[in-house]
């Protein structure tokens, strides 16, 4: 998102007005907008999508709410009284937050009676519904009043563990899978039908998207298809962040393969025929691990990334000060700019940064630097597919640059757009849509 983000005008800050664009924060950027701009001025182009509430950040989230209704992870007439409620409050963060985890709590206690009485598919789509309500709250956490990363942990359990009441009626199979001296958690989705060798994608999540996410965009139409689908949280997703703060790291290698390899050993799943898709940030991060990880047999870069410091446009002079190495000076800069934002340029800041795990301005900027795969594509070996999205903020533009930076034999490029109704970054209200282009592609070339 390159919504302009200047710092108001000073006299010895004029040469450093700030402008933060889009940062690509995992499957729901936020389009970034001044706190009391009206939702006229500050909705996004492209129909009544972008007028929802008054904050466009909590206007962009809630359209990913309403998305996820076509896998039955939402209700819309439930998601629209929330939102009514929300906009009564003022539609700012911290009333789309309150809103939807009152209606969480409320989907919980349908789902919870359904169970008392023996009635597990009317529990399972209640706890379904309530986690995906849950997370609108869990990705607003730090526009609360307290704004503390311990009300994140909070949020996240309990929206996980709808998540796990759900899942685990579904058949999910819950998996640890070895990493390092520890493990990465995860859910195996294994396809209906007889238990055999059978096709699978990995689903490879991004900064704040969380698992009822990736169900609805990628893991039930995999499974419709007769795909496994395994979903797991890496370093600073999830409960690796939330619960035991485990940062991002840059080699993202170092998830997957071990992944890959643990799927090999497993007697459902073909060992030549795994797939990969990388969900917004996740396309940074699984291109990164598809041009060292060889055992892949198809690659999707959804949307397609080139570098992670890219996505906040400072001023040319600042980041020449971070590359220097010029701490102090880079961290009194910041200390300067940073009150001077808008609330909600900071919460999209401080979302993006925190799962980094650095602590000061300078040391996060300097972690992005590590985050750029453009020589890195160039040895992705197994066929891609690229996407980029109309009216994305936040990479808008950078899939093709991907695309053309390839060498791939087999290489596709994908633009969802208006017209197609999957317009903004990662398509919040087309899943359908992008997941038939997506499981088509990879039914093509991965036989």
């Amino acid at each position: 998102m390159r919504a302009a983000m200047n710092a108001r005008e000073g006299s010895h800050l004029r040469r450093r007005d700030l402008i933060l664009g889009g940062m690509a924060v995992g499957a729901a950027p936020l389009l970034l907008g001044g706190g009391t701009a009206t939702a006229q001025e500050s909705a996004p182009a492209g129909g009544i999508a972008g007028s929802i509430l008054s904050s466009s950040d909590a206007n962009f989230q809630t359209l990913f709410v309403l998305g996820a209704a076509g896998y039955g992870a939402a209700e819309f007439g439930e998601a629209t009284t929330a939102i009514d409620a929300a906009r009564a409050a003022g539609g700012t963060p911290a009333a789309t937050a309150e809103a939807f985890w009152r209606l969480g709590v409320r989907i919980q206690g349908l789902g919870d009676a359904a169970r008392e009485r023996g009635d597990e598919v009317t529990a399972r789509s209640a706890y379904l519904r309530a986690a995906k309500y849950l997370t609108t709250p869990l990705f607003f956490a730090l526009a609360t009043d307290r704004r503390s990363t311990a009300d994140q942990r909070v949020v996240y359990q309990a929206m996980n563990r709808l998540w796990t009441a759900a899942a685990t009626r579904f058949g999910f199979e819950p998996v640890r899978i070895p990493h390092g001296r520890s493990y990465l958690p995860g859910w195996f989705l294994r396809a209906p039908g007889p238990k055999r060798r059978r096709r699978t994608v990995i689903l490879n999540n991004g900064n704040d998207a969380q698992n009822v996410d990736l169900y609805a965009w990628g893991g039930a139409a995999a499974i419709e298809r007769g795909w496994n689908a395994l979903i797991f949280e890496g370093p600073g997703q999830g409960a690796m962040w939330f619960e035991r703060g485990v940062p991002f790291r840059p080699d993202w290698e170092k998830v997957v393969t071990p992944i890959v390899d643990w799927l090999h050993h497993r007697s459902d799943v073909d060992p030549d025929r795994i797939a990969i898709i990388g969900w917004s940030q996740g396309g940074e991060l699984v291109a990164r691990a598809a041009s060292r990880e060889r055992r892949l047999a198809a690659v999707i870069l959804d949307p397609g990334v080139t570098d992670l410091a890219q996505t906040i446009p400072l001023p040319t002079e600042l980041w020449d000060l971070i590359r220097a190495g010029h701490r102090d000076e880079v961290n009194a800069q910041w200390a300067e700019i940073y009150p001077q934002l808008p609330a909600s340029t900071q919460l999209t800041f401080d979302k993006f940064v925190l799962p980094f795990g650095e602590p000061t301005f300078y040391d996060q900027m300097r972690a992005l630097l590590h985050y750029d795969v453009r020589d890195a594509v160039r040895r992705i070996s197994a066929p891609t597919l690229v996407s980029q999205y109309e009216l994305d903020d936040a990479v808008g533009g950078e899939g093709r640059e991907v695309y053309e930076r390839l060498t791939a034999r087999h290489k596709r490029f994908v633009e969802f757009t208006v017209a197609e109704g999957a317009q903004y970054h990662c398509a919040p209200m087309a899943p359908q849509w992008r997941n038939e282009v997506f499981f088509d592609w990879l039914d093509e070339v991965v036989r």
